[in-house]
């Protein structure tokens, strides 16, 4: 937010976010609104897809980069429980058998849907980077396609970051090493994939 004498320039990512000052709505970012005194009032930004930012502020007028806490991405996470699955088959591919018991001693978290465009179009935005191509198809609550794996670590630490969580990912060109005990996103392993798409320990196998 930028504050002038009677007016805020709000230019925040991610854009066409909803602006509301004490309750009313002013429309979407990028967005300059004129008109507000001193005082206190209350900021809320929200976006579908997003977790809504909520803020009182004193705002004094002539001051400049009111600082404001950003929409966060919402990520649902859900627990998959210990257990064992047969993982692989024993028709397939050769990378797929034969198949072989996988037991997790512990439970771990997983998106409980695919990345979407608008998440991955802000990591794209704040991080210079490209857009993914949609190949036509829409983007709009679509979930994201043409992403490398190189892509898809940096995003993972990005999301990191913007959660004040501790990146799992060291990447130094096309070197990358992963810290299975940091605190922030990280790709799910193989099995781990296939276990929760299986159903985690609810699985018939």
């Amino acid at each position: 937010f930028e504050v002038t004498e009677n007016r805020i320039v709000i230019s925040s990512v991610p854009l066409d976010s909803e602006v509301y000052i004490d309750g009313n709505f002013m429309g979407n970012t990028p967005l300059t609104v004129d008109g507000i005194e001193a005082g206190t009032h209350t900021f809320l930004l929200q976006k579908s897809g997003y977790a809504d930012s909520e803020r009182t502020e004193l705002l004094e007028l002539g001051k400049h980069d009111l600082a404001f806490t950003l929409i966060k991405p919402n990520i649902e996470m859900v627990k998959v429980e210990p257990g064992m699955f047969l993982m692989g088959g024993m028709t397939g591919g050769s990378d797929e058998r034969p198949a072989h018991k996988v037991e997790f001693s512990s439970s771990f978290y997983i998106s409980k849907y695919e990345v979407g465009f608008d998440i991955y179009d802000q990591f794209t935005s704040e991080s210079n980077r490209s857009s993914a191509n949609d190949r036509g198809w829409g983007r709009a609550g679509m979930s994201v396609i043409s992403v490398s794996w190189y892509d898809a670590v940096n995003f993972c630490n990005w999301l990191s970051l913007k959660e004040d969580l501790e990146p799992c990912y060291s990447i130094s060109g096309t070197s990358v090493s992963c810290n299975f005990e940091a605190s922030g996103y990280r790709l799910p392993t193989e099995a781990e994939w296939e276990y929760a798409a299986r159903g985690g320990g609810k699985s018939m196998n």
